[in-house]
This record gives structure tokens, sequence and C-alpha cells, in this order.
């Protein structure tokens, strides 16, 4: 009885260390460059935020992989983007980088992902759609910008 009491305890001392044993996981509620950028796949899933920022297309669309058959679609969105019934507010947020750095952000990791496995040829695919959406939205501060400078000179005239 002893001998069997002795073997359970040692056993139970064993498994308490072996258990309690630290594992270098990163939690995954909180990402950060250093343990993100590192497949294409992750090159990928950065680009396809860049879908939902175009009118009339939203995270859910891109996220079906339905790009193609949907394109430039306001129907059942209700904004009005492409009719030419969207008013340009008092106030706008049309100033935001937020997504031009998302931009930079991928141009920037971008070698990082061919140094661990990826190749050219994939990664820069994504890195071409970075610059047309970081143009594109350089674009498009640049119109709100030309819409201000033109009211204002119409306002001025009067």
């Amino acid at each position: 009885m002893k001998k069997r009491f002795i073997y359970l305890l040692i056993g139970s001392l064993i498994f308490t260390g072996v258990s309690s044993c630290e594992v270098d996981e990163i939690p995954e509620t909180s990402m950060s460059d250093a343990n993100y950028w590192n497949t294409v796949n992750d090159l990928k899933m950065a680009a396809n935020f860049f879908y939902t920022t175009l009118p009339g297309l939203t995270s859910d669309d891109v996220a079906e992989d339905v790009w193609s058959s949907y394109g430039y679609s306001n129907s059942g969105s209700g904004t009005g983007i492409s009719d030419g019934s969207r008013a340009t507010p008092a106030t706008s947020g049309d100033y935001n980088y937020y997504n031009i750095f998302q931009a930079n952000k991928l141009l920037e990791n971008a070698p990082n992902v061919i140094e661990k496995g990826g190749t050219e040829k994939e990664v820069n695919w994504y890195v071409g759609e970075a610059h047309f959406f970081r143009a594109m939205y350089y674009y498009e501060m640049f119109k709100t910008l030309w819409r201000r400078a033109i009211d204002n000179k119409n306002i001025i005239a009067r």
C-alpha cells in the first residue's frame, strides 16, 4: 500500500511539473507586426481590407470572395455614391490617413514575407494592390481638397 502511495505521489509531481511548462504562444486577441507578417496569406488578408473601402462593397462581400460579381454595386446599400445624390457634408472625415497608413504597413512589411519563404511573384501581387489603393486614397483626398477650393472660390466671388 505504501509503495502504491509513493508511486502515485511521484507520478502526480511529475505530471504537475510537465503540465506547468511555459508555452510561448501568442494570444489570438493581440497581434503585432512582429508576429503577423509571416506568410503570403497574411499579405492577402491585409490587402483584402482595402476592398472594404470601395463604395458599395462591405467586409461581408470580401469575406465571401465575390468581388468580381458585385463590383461597384450600390443596390441595396442606400448610399447613393455613384448616382450623384450624395451631398458633401459641412464637416468631413475625408482627411483620415488610416487607409494610407494600412497600405504603407503592407508595403513596409512585404520584404519580411519574402525573407520568411514567400515567393517574390506572390508578394509583388499584393504590393501592387497596396500601391494602387494608396494612390486611390490620395486621389480621393485631392478631390475633396479641390471641391472645397472651388466652393470657397464661389463663396468669395458672390
